[in-house]
């Protein structure tokens, strides 16, 4: 394997200007740095990370704290925060933090000094391990919930999309919601909450006969409209449902019973997620601003390593409007 000297020697440079060539290529003169470039490529040369951080004390590694992969939504912050980091010279690891036993692990890791900085979605108690961790490394926390505690957070207004969302469906002619989705997590509450506000202030009634609260994933969703649909309960006019991949499995169940979206019934999603746009008929989400969340947790987090003050910034949610709330031809 090549070294650092090897990359040297056949540049005609130092090693100096090597490792100076490593970290900030654009203060050289143009032709020592194409020297350097195609030596690098002919060695084949990877830098070594651990021998880097002997030297400077850095590991150039970030850890991504989120509960898990399986979720569209949390699949699509890591693969974002990952491109980000890549695209600034950091590696982005994967901590999952969605039970109190794996924030432990997560937080024995970052106390072992493996890692220069934390994103960490902030939701559940599994997180306390994390966040109240005194490991010496900056911390910032991507939070559906909005607190004034924690300077360093890149807060995520869930209310204003599901105020957006009502007031689409009260123009398109509905007057009468059903809810399906868990309640038991801050960021579902506040969901629900903006559900029952506006319904309170508005034309459209939110039928606690059609308001189904343990489901999860998406089986959850199919396994509640199935038993709505068998219960005999009048359906109502649209169903809100607490995530694009609850939804999917609510869509799938109707359909397979010949209930017709958005013919028959309307049916949203949140999260505006890949697959609210794969499915058939589209699905009308709310809108999380994932790629301006996921860029100012990281200039956030880049911002505390250099030793600079955080401040906080919110982002508020909109609508993308699809088929399955579209009115019928």
């Amino acid at each position: 394997m090549a070294a650092i000297k090897d990359v040297a020697k056949l540049a005609g440079v130092s090693v100096a200007a090597v490792s100076k060539y490593l970290k900030t290529p654009n203060n050289m003169r143009e032709d020592t740095r194409q020297r350097i470039a195609q030596a690098i490529e002919e060695l084949n040369y990877r830098p070594n990370p651990f021998a880097q951080s002997l030297r400077t004390g850095k590991t150039n590694i970030i850890a991504i704290a989120i509960p898990e992969l399986d979720n569209p939504y949390f699949n699509k912050m890591f693969k974002l925060l990952q491109e980000f980091c890549e695209e600034r010279g950091y590696m982005a690891i994967l901590l999952k933090n969605a039970t109190v036993e794996q924030a432990k692990n997560a937080a024995g890791i970052l106390r072992s000094g493996l890692v220069d900085g934390v994103i960490c979605y902030n939701e559940g108690q599994a997180n306390t391990f994390i966040m109240e961790l005194d490991a010496g490394i900056p911390v910032v926390k991507i939070d559906p919930v909005i607190t004034d505690d924690y300077p360093a957070t890149v807060g995520i207004d869930l209310k204003t999309g599901i105020e957006k969302l009502c007031a689409h469906l009260e123009a398109v002619g509905v007057r009468r919601l059903g809810y399906i989705g868990p309640v038991s997590d801050a960021s579902s509450g506040q969901k629900v909450d903006a559900l029952k506000h506006y319904c309170a202030g508005s034309g459209l009634y939110l039928d606690p006969d059609v308001f189904l609260t343990d489901c999860y994933t998406y089986g959850g969703g199919f396994d509640c409209c199935r038993r709505l649909l068998d219960s005999g309960v009048l359906l109502p006019d649209a169903i809100v449902v607490e995530s694009d991949m609850i939804a999917l499995g609510v869509l799938k169940c109707l359909v397979g019973r010949g209930v017709r979206v958005p013919e028959d019934i309307r049916l949203t999603g949140y999260d505006n997620t890949d697959i609210s746009v794969m499915s058939n008929p589209s699905l009308t989400s709310v809108d999380i601003p994932m790629e301006d969340i996921c860029l100012a947790a990281l200039n956030m987090l880049c911002a505390l390593m250099r030793g600079e003050a955080a401040e906080p910034v919110i982002f508020r949610t909109g609508l993308k409007i699809r088929a399955s709330t579209m009115p019928p031809d």
